[in-house]
Formats: C-alpha cells, sequence, structure tokens
C-alpha cells in the first residue's frame, strides 16, 4: 500500500460522507429519544469522531486509511448484543422495549456496514468510510445500551 495522499475527489466525498452522517446521528438520537437521559453525554461520541475525521482530513492517506479498516465490528457486536438481550428483564426497571430497539438497531446498523460495492480503486476508500460511519453509530449505542442497563440497575435512573 502507498502513503499518497487521497485526490480531491475523495477528500470531496469523504466530507459529505461526514456531514451527512452527522445530521443522520441528529435524527436517530432524536427520533428514539435519546437525549433525556444521563447517558447523553455518551452520544457526542459519533459527531467527535465525524468531526475529528473532518479536522485532519487533509492527512488522510491510503495507507492510514487501510490501517484504520481493519478490523471489524459484526463479531463484536454479535458477541454483545445477544448477551445483553438475555440481561434485559421486565425486573430490571428498564424500558424493555426501547433498549431491544436500540439493540436491534445497532445490529442493523454494523449489518449495513457490510455491504460491499465494486467501484473503482479512487472509489473503495470513499466506502470504507461510509461503512465505518454505521459502526462508529453502532458501537456508540451499545455503549449507550449497556451504560443505561448499569445505572438503572445501580439506581441511578
Amino acid at each position: 500500500m502507498n502513503n499518497e495522499k487521497l485526490t480531491d475527489y475523495q477528500l470531496t466525498w469523504i466530507i459529505y460522507i461526514y456531514i451527512g452522517f452527522i445530521i443522520f446521528w441528529i435524527i436517530l438520537v432524536w427520533f428514539f429519544e435519546l437525549y433525556n437521559k444521563i447517558t447523553s453525554i455518551i452520544l457526542i461520541i459519533p459527531i467527535v469522531i465525524f468531526l475529528t475525521n473532518l479536522y485532519n482530513i487533509e492527512s488522510f492517506s491510503e495507507e492510514t486509511c487501510a490501517e484504520i479498516f481493519e478490523t471489524s465490528f459484526i463479531t463484536i457486536g454479535i458477541i454483545f448484543a445477544i448477551p445483553f438481550l438475555t440481561l434485559i428483564n421486565k425486573e430490571s426497571g428498564i424500558d424493555v422495549t426501547h433498549v431491544t430497539q436500540l439493540i436491534i438497531l445497532a445490529v442493523v446498523l454494523i449489518l449495513c456496514s457490510y455491504f460491499h460495492i465494486f467501484t473503482s480503486p479512487e472509489g473503495i476508500i470513499i466506502w470504507k468510510h461510509f461503512t465505518n460511519c454505521f459502526e462508529t453509530m453502532a458501537i456508540t449505542i451499545f455503549i449507550y445500551c449497556l451504560l443505561t442497563y448499569f445505572l438503572v440497575f445501580l439506581g441511578y435512573n
């Protein structure tokens, strides 16, 4: 892999992707009413990551992108989601329906990151940034659910 800088075409599309996913994330937070809980601070993680990526966009190269996108999160998501669903019960004091919806949303987001589009070599980097946004949001939702569960379990919510 070479250390060439990304082209203007790639950088432009990556900027659009991050701006679009910031808007998409805000809509998800609003739609699922995640903004009114003590754990809401966790919800800024994707926005911070997306803005950091936008800030550092000029330093992106094909080599650094390849290093960043080596990890697969589907197994982490599935390993986390199944046992977490069994932890939740009506006696826990947590909104079972809401948390189940969030976990399913996170799994769907992770699965969306596994769509593959065959494109030009220039487009592969753009697509990897696109799928990375899905993974970032899914991981944040898992963290949010886990933190919500333990705060309710400890009596803080």
